[in-house]
């Protein structure tokens, strides 16, 4: 329970010194603009800021939450977010499509469930390596089944286009995967099948293959 308790505040120090990393670097590059436009060289700061603690507020109450209660939530989250990624390629807009808009208070609340499908695939993928672990090593009842959830959901990311996300997103299932306990073959062919998929995406995307080569 201390290792536990001790593993946690590193990760909460990580994490808080991500945060403010993030605020000095928002801060050094918009205060310029922030002071043009709006007179107010810590306008964006400021904001930045609200959304910093209202993230915290909802980390402290999330946190409380029984982990079983998360077990139990973990399957219609994720289909939530398969839903909303669906709804994104029909309703979504912004230069890739990648942002959703529901009505809300005052407005519109627009959010990109991409960022949402990242958090529920990590939670179901958690959920599965506890519930299914005498599975995992099957190749039909462990690793087809999370092998759909996780493909569907990168095809509809790629499909906004977002292949960045989809990349990253990819690479934390099959690590999650392969500290769970699943056989290392099995996730090479996933590997694989990811690999082709991205050439594929490159091949018909000249943009793409432009950023690829600058980087």
């Amino acid at each position: 329970m201390i290792a536990v308790q001790r593993d946690s505040m590193l990760v909460l120090l990580i994490c808080l010194t991500l945060v403010g990393l993030g605020l000095v670097m928002i801060y050094s590059s918009s205060s310029v603009l922030a002071n043009v436009r709006f007179g107010d060289s810590g306008f964006f700061l400021k904001r930045q800021s609200i959304r910093v603690f209202i993230g915290l507020v909802l980390m402290l109450a999330f946190s409380r939450m029984p982990l079983h209660w998360w077990a139990r939530l973990s399957r219609p989250i994720v289909l939530l977010a398969l839903l909303s990624l669906l709804l994104v390629l029909a309703w979504g807009h912004g230069a890739a499509q990648r942002w959703l808009s529901i009505p809300a208070w005052g407005g519109a609340l627009a959010f990109q469930p991409a960022e949402f499908a990242k958090l529920a695939l990590v939670l179901y993928l958690a959920d599965v390596l506890v519930r299914k672990r005498d599975e995992l090593h099957d190749f039909s009842r462990g690793f087809v089944p999370r092998l759909l959830v996780v493909g569907f959901a990168l095809v509809l990311i790629v499909l906004q286009p977002d292949l960045g996300t989809a990349i990253a997103l990819g690479l934390i299932a099959l690590i999650m995967l392969w500290v769970g306990g699943m056989r290392l073959y099995h996730l090479a062919g996933a590997g694989l099948l990811a690999l082709l998929g991205i050439g594929f995406s490159l091949m018909h995307s000249s943009y793409k293959m432009r950023r690829l080569i600058s980087f």
